[in-house]
């Protein structure tokens, strides 16, 4: 039990890392602090699932050079499959690559493989040594208190997310059930139709929960694989509100 609970607390660390990560990387990008996380928390889970997963695979390898190679493969493997999974269960995308070079449809590409690679030996010879040792300082007591108290918040935050993005695709759906019967009731009258599809976004837009906004501001590359258009549309509203 003790050793699913360090897992898990190891998880929850390498997750905030890789936020912090995230954040610096698009914040300095965007001039602008950008929250990158796709919960609400300040945590990336890919970067903890990432780190536990080499860990785990790379625990007895000592080569760099292989561990190099091995930690790359590993990565980009999960990197593949999450957003192969997330566009199957949420009909959506939170990355696209497809605008750089040696990517593989648009889910990994050369320049992050090469940061996964890096970041397994880091991990190897660095940062994890140093998180063993740090959670060997944490009285027993304490530890046990923090991981119960990571994982309430975790799965309590997974299930708000979970609920606002299933909510985000009805919204879209409603919004183009909307817009359609717009344009059927309203016949060669373009301006009228143009103003009533503007009403009709500008009222769904007051509709987004704060945590639908966030995930649309912070995520430009984020797409609706079945409303694509109305979600652009949607995005370039909260971008000219933001202005």
């Amino acid at each position: 039990m003790l050793l699913i609970e360090k897992y898990f607390f190891w998880f929850i660390l390498y997750s905030l890392l890789g936020w912090i990560y995230e954040v610096i990387i698009c914040s300095i990008k965007a001039k602008k602090f950008i929250n990158r996380g796709f919960l609400n928390g300040p945590y990336c889970p890919i970067y903890g699932a990432g780190a536990i997963l080499n860990i785990l695979a790379l625990n007895k390898v000592n080569n760099i050079f292989l561990v190099f190679i091995l930690g790359t493969c590993l990565n980009c493997s999960l990197e593949y499959i999450t957003s192969y999974l997330l566009e199957k269960i949420f009909h959506a995308r939170w990355w696209d690559y497809s605008n750089r070079k040696f990517n593989i449809k648009g889910r990994i590409c050369l320049l992050g493989a090469i940061v996964f690679g890096i970041f397994s030996v880091l991990l190897k010879l660095y940062i994890h040594p140093f998180i063993i040792t740090l959670t060997s300082l944490i009285p027993n007591f304490l530890f046990h208190s923090l991981t119960i108290l990571f994982f309430i918040i975790f799965i309590i935050d997974c299930t708000i997310t979970l609920k606002g993005i299933l909510g985000l695709n009805k919204l879209l759906e409603e919004l183009a059930n909307n817009i359609e019967k717009a344009n059927k009731n309203i016949k060669n009258q373009v301006k009228s139709s143009v103003k009533t599809a503007k009403s009709i976004y500008e009222s769904f837009n007051k509709r987004i929960t704060r945590q639908q906004h966030r995930i649309l501001s912070n995520f430009p590359n984020f797409k609706s694989i079945p409303y694509h258009q109305l979600l652009e549309k949607l995005k370039s509203m909260i971008i000219k509100e933001k202005k």
